[in-house]
């Protein structure tokens, strides 16, 4: 919406990050099956901004491992050449679930995976295992990591609302409360977006309008 120019700010910086990673995987002899690029977290949530970290993992099947040199070589080092911030990762379907039940935030990078290039299958694989492993029949368990992890976030970076200088990103309130309740919305009602609550009548048109208005605020102060 262009009601809000700081949220398509994000979205249009994430256009142009997709379109080069892409270019750079296809133009890669050795990307060929076997492989997938994956964004996560923030970026795979087309939430990227001039100074976020680019998450982007090199997903693959174990008999690909004498190709992955070439690949990661093509694909991130023009990154960290142009002085982007790159959080990557080289995993197998089997290692991105092991990665996840030992660490949470990890997992919730993972519900934000959205596919870039190559396998649609072996991402496919991924997600569907994802769910199995960490979603159905595990709401009410993911339901109270997130809640044991936000009140530890909160007793470090400030529990109370109103601070003379509050961390725009972790404290009570800000952008990782936002996050955090489109990750319990996603992994306990399988709503993906503000939309999808709007829709079930979780929240109202006026409180996604206010709810995104906040959002929007607070990208251009952490901008």
């Amino acid at each position: 919406s262009k009601l809000f120019p700081d949220l398509e700010q994000g979205m249009r910086h994430t256009e142009l990050i997709d379109q080069y990673l892409v270019h750079c995987f296809e133009h890669c002899p050795e990307a060929r099956e076997g492989m997938a690029l994956v964004a996560l977290g923030g970026y795979g949530r087309r939430e990227l901004f001039p100074f976020s970290d680019v998450d982007v993992m090199l997903l693959h099947e174990p008999e690909a491992q004498d190709r992955l040199a070439a690949v990661t070589e093509a694909v991130f080092y023009p990154l960290w050449d142009a002085g982007l911030e790159v959080g990557h990762g080289v995993r197998t379907p089997a290692a991105c679930l092991d990665d996840a039940g030992r660490d949470f935030f990890f997992q919730v990078a993972l519900l934000d995976a959205r596919w870039l290039a190559g396998s649609r299958p072996l991402f496919a694989e991924l997600r569907e295992r994802f769910q199995q492993s960490f979603v159905e029949g595990q709401r009410h368990r993911f339901f109270q990591a997130m809640a044991e992890h936000r009140q530890a976030r909160h007793r470090r970076f400030g529990i109370h609302s109103y601070l003379l200088e509050p961390h725009v990103k972790e404290s009570r309130g800000g952008l990782r409360d936002i996050q955090a309740l489109l990750w319990t919305a996603q992994a306990v009602f399988g709503l993906e977006d503000l939309t999808a609550l709007e829709q079930a009548g979780l929240v109202t048109a006026a409180e996604r309008t206010r709810f995104e208005e906040a959002w929007d605020s607070l990208i251009r102060m952490g901008n």
